[in-house]
C-alpha cells in the first residue's frame, strides 16, 4: 500500500509536468474520433470534471494540513510519544471522509498505550474527538462547503461503496466522481426538462 501511494505521486508529479502536452494531445484525439459539436461537449465535460477534482484536492490538502498541525500540538501537549508521526498520520487519514479521523483516532490510541502509556492514550483520544467534531462541523465545512456542495448521506454512501470496490484510492476519490456523476445527471435531466418545456409549447401554439 505504501508503494502505491509513492508511485501514485510520483506518476502526478510526472503527468503534472506534462500536463500541457497531454491535453493538447487528447484534444487531437477527441476532435479526430467526434463531430465538432460532440468534441465540444466533450471538451466542457473535461474541464468540468478538472475543476471538480482539483478544488477537491486543493481543500482537502489545506484541511489535512490544519488537521496534522493541530493533532501534532495536542499530542505533545499531553507528552505523546511519535507526537510528529502520529499528527502526520492523521492529517494524510484525513483525506478519507468520515472513516479517516475514526482509523487515525483508533491507531493513535493503540500506539500511544503500547509506547507512552494509558492516561495519556485517554486524553489523547478524547482530545481528538473533540477535534473530529470541530474538523467535522467547523473547519471542513468552512473550507469545502462553501467550493462543493454535497449533502453529507452522498459522502457516506460514496466512501463506502468506493472503499469497498477499490480500497484506499476508491474512498479517497469517490466523492469527486459521485460529484461528476451528479453533474451529469443534472445536465441530463434539465436538457430532457427543456426538450418537453419546448414540445408542450409547440403543442399550445
Amino acid at each position: 500500500g505504501i508503494m502505491d501511494v509513492f508511485i501514485a505521486i510520483i506518476v502526478s508529479v510526472y503527468m503534472s509536468l506534462d500536463k500541457e502536452i497531454i491535453a493538447k494531445n487528447i484534444k487531437r484525439v477527441i476532435s479526430i474520433l467526434f463531430p465538432e459539436k460532440i468534441s465540444k461537449n466533450l471538451f466542457e465535460y473535461i474541464s468540468k470534471i478538472n475543476n471538480i477534482f482539483s478544488k477537491y484536492i486543493y481543500c482537502k490538502v489545506i484541511e489535512a494540513v490544519i488537521i496534522m498541525i493541530l493533532s501534532t500540538i495536542i499530542l505533545n501537549l499531553f507528552g505523546v510519544k511519535y507526537a510528529l508521526i502520529l499528527g502526520i498520520m492523521t492529517g494524510f487519514l484525513n483525506f478519507i471522509p468520515y472513516f479517516g479521523s475514526i482509523i487515525s483516532t483508533v491507531l493513535t490510541i493503540v500506539i500511544t498505550i503500547f509506547s507512552t502509556g494509558i492516561a495519556q492514550a485517554f486524553w489523547a483520544g478524547i482530545s481528538l474527538l473533540v477535534l473530529e467534531q470541530v474538523d467535522g462541523n467547523f473547519i471542513g465545512p468552512k473550507i469545502i462547503g462553501d467550493v462543493l456542495d454535497m449533502r453529507p448521506i452522498w459522502v457516506i454512501f460514496s466512501v463506502t461503496l468506493g472503499g469497498g470496490l477499490f480500497g484506499f484510492f476508491g474512498m479517497l476519490l469517490s466523492t469527486p466522481v459521485v460529484m461528476v456523476i451528479q453533474m451529469i445527471l443534472r445536465d441530463i435531466i434539465l436538457m430532457r426538462e427543456k426538450q418537453i418545456n419546448s414540445c408542450n409549447e409547440k403543442d399550445e401554439s
